[in-house]
């Protein structure tokens, strides 16, 4: 308090400004935290989680068409037509391939790159199984085809086709807790930004209030009360703030002069008043044996005067 008085008003109303200031700045680095934090989330759900999930699909799809067409390998019986849907295969094959690769390096815990390093084995265990029956169907074996086709090649694919459903919902299912989390982090973000400007502009509008009402208004306010008092005569009122250093203690210090210069001036009246009553009464004393003096020399003249006759 006593450092408080000591300040300018200048510089005590510079206290809150500077306040809200570091308030606003703290809230701007709180925003572009929670923004950052947002940021970072949002970027692991598209590259990582969301990934994983699509991935997982593609995978599920490059795996049905290269089924597909070695169906149709076995049904077709145009060389023509077979190379082409053995091309077909070929691609279905390697975006399958890419797809698992893709979701292994996707793994970011080595229990969930083990699982997708088993599927990647069940499905070169399909592949090789697939290759089987494309080669006979392919020399238009078509019994010996559709015997691979409908005992290793349906297992595998069943296989695969289990723990690839199973990725496709851990991963939805970790996109679903992400999509929490983001909502999550969003929703707290919020809540500090909001009780961070609320606390911060109540502490700032509370220092404004506290240096306005204590450091201002209340000691301008007794000033007047004692320019008041002063001016109706009251040499007896006490003023207050003297010892501070702002423009209070400088009001105080003029008021204090005035009081006493006020005082003296009341002091000096006093003196000539009562200087001013002993001169009346010495005249009166004065006066009084001036007659006395002159009624004496009456008498004595008329005695003379009767002594005379």
């Amino acid at each position: 308090m006593k450092l408080l008085n000591n300040l300018k008003i200048l510089s005590k109303l510079a206290i809150p400004a500077l306040m809200l200031i570091t308030v606003a700045v703290g809230l701007v680095a709180l925003a572009w935290s929670s923004l950052n934090s947002l940021d970072q989330n949002t970027q692991r759900i598209v590259d990582v989680t969301a990934a994983r999930a699509v991935t997982a699909l593609q995978m599920a799809y490059a795996m049905d068409e290269a089924t597909i067409r070695e169906k149709n390998i076995i049904i077709e019986t145009d060389a023509s037509a077979m190379q082409a849907q053995f091309k077909l295969y070929q691609e279905a094959r390697q975006d399958a391939l890419n797809a698992i690769d893709h979701l292994i390096g996707l793994a970011d815990t080595p229990e969930r790159r083990a699982v997708n390093e088993a599927i990647k084995a069940d499905l070169n265990a399909f592949f090789s199984a697939a290759d089987k029956s494309i080669g006979h169907g392919l020399k238009n074996e078509n019994d010996l085809a559709a015997k691979v086709s409908n005992s290793a090649v349906r297992e595998t694919r069943a296989k695969v086709s289990e723990a690839v459903k199973k990725r496709v919902e851990a991963n939805m299912k970790d996109l679903s807790g992400a999509k929490a989390q983001a909502s999550e982090v969003a929703g707290s973000a919020v809540q500090t930004l909001i009780t961070a400007a609320a606390v911060g502009l109540a502490i700032a509008v509370g220092l404004l209030a506290y240096i306005v009402v204590i450091g201002v208004t209340r000691p301008l306010a007794a000033m007047t009360n004692a320019m008041g008092a002063l001016a109706h005569g009251d040499l007896a009122v006490e003023v207050h703030g003297s010892e501070r250093r702002d423009e209070v203690g400088l009001l105080a210090r003029s008021l204090q002069v005035f009081k006493d210069n006020a005082v003296t001036a009341q002091r000096l009246a006093a003196e000539q008043a009562s200087e001013n009553e002993a001169k009346l009464r010495r005249a009166e004393r004065l006066d009084q044996v001036t007659r006395s003096f002159e009624h004496n020399v009456s008498a004595l003249t008329q005695g003379l005067a009767g002594a005379s006759t």
